[in-house]
């Protein structure tokens, strides 16, 4: 709710409320810094702290109850002042389960509810184990697919993890680093390839991440048949999206007029009941998606290459991915 700082009432708020077991607000409202405190105050009595246990926070410009209200993402780059009226942060910290960790050192405050961690720089292992729980990290974003290698004297740490995001392009030499290890816990796997030795890095990777149902492969596709080898390849896969720049016309004219040529090389669309759509995005003639789903069970394959010319269809999947 948006208003002006007459909303930003303890005492109000108090008789309003004072029948209520259970009161959750959040105001979107600008508050100078010089009267940040004096408005917390009006929620420091004893019928908020003592009689309610309800504690507020003012934070990037918004007023609300915590913990429901709290946010659950932090930039480490980015940290507004937090004025509670808790007798600490920890309730605020608490809540984050998602985190971007750069530069910015944040020694301060130790995460023990993160479940998404993205790694925005190569951060020395020794600082991230002083601010965050790589217990609960399910889904771990980094930068180049060597850092893992930092993670190999704690492996123990990331029992939880079964999702993980590369953003850079994997390249020959890093896989060979890489070669001796395999990640049998990676379920959902983001990745972009070098488009030197890419059919090299493709075969290492299905070794790597032997165990891998969902697949997100964000790199050019010079050839259908690189998905064909990634589908193939990756045995246990249940869905594949190729999100992919490239030339789209030639790559169309193949599922529309011949899919059974792409099935037929699929082991897994040969015995299973399977959809592939096309998503073309309509502003940028390069640019288009292509999904896979798979299905474990005798039936039949759908190819849908329809052009989808709808913009927020594509936004709201890349935020779903």
């Amino acid at each position: 709710m948006a208003g002006y700082t007459d909303l930003a009432d303890g005492k109000r708020w108090q008789t309003l409320t004072n029948s209520l077991v259970i009161f959750y607000f959040k105001f979107d409202i600008y508050i100078c810094f010089n009267f940040i405190e004096q408005i917390l105050d009006s929620f420091r009595t004893s019928f908020w702290l003592a009689e309610k246990h309800w504690f507020v926070t003012y934070y990037d410009d918004y007023l609300f109850s915590i913990p429901y209200f709290a946010p659950e993402q932090m930039d480490s780059s980015y940290q507004s002042v937090i004025y509670s009226t808790a007798p600490n942060n920890t309730i605020f910290y608490n809540h984050i389960n998602e985190l971007a960790v750069r530069k910015v050192k944040i020694d301060k405050h130790y995460f023990i509810n993160i479940n998404i961690l993205k790694l925005k720089y190569s951060i020395p292992l020794n600082y991230l184990l002083r601010i965050v729980d790589l217990n609960q990290v399910k889904h771990l974003s980094i930068l180049s697919l060597e850092y893992l290698l930092k993670f190999m004297s704690i492996s123990i740490k990331l029992l939880c993890l079964y999702e993980l995001s590369v953003k850079n392009d994997i390249t020959k030499h890093a896989i060979k680093r890489m070669s001796t290890y395999a990640f049998e816990q990676i379920q959902k796997l983001t990745i972009r390839i070098s488009d030197e030795y890419n059919y090299y890095i493709i075969d290492e990777l299905f070794l790597l991440f032997l165990y891998t149902k969902y697949l997100i492969y964000k790199s050019n596709i010079p050839s259908p048949y690189i998905m064909i080898r990634l589908i193939n390849g990756f045995v246990h896969l249940l869905n594949a999206s190729f999100i992919s720049c490239g030339p789209f016309s030639n790559q169309e004219q193949i599922f529309r007029y011949d899919p059974d040529l792409l099935v037929s090389r699929v082991k897994q669309l040969t015995h299973g009941t399977s959809l592939c759509r096309i998503y073309h995005i309509p502003n940028n003639g390069s640019e288009f998606i292509i999904n896979w789903w798979i299905e474990e069970q005798v039936g039949s394959f759908l190819c849908n290459t329809n052009i989808i010319h709808i913009l927020s269809f594509y936004s709201y999947l890349a935020i779903k991915i």
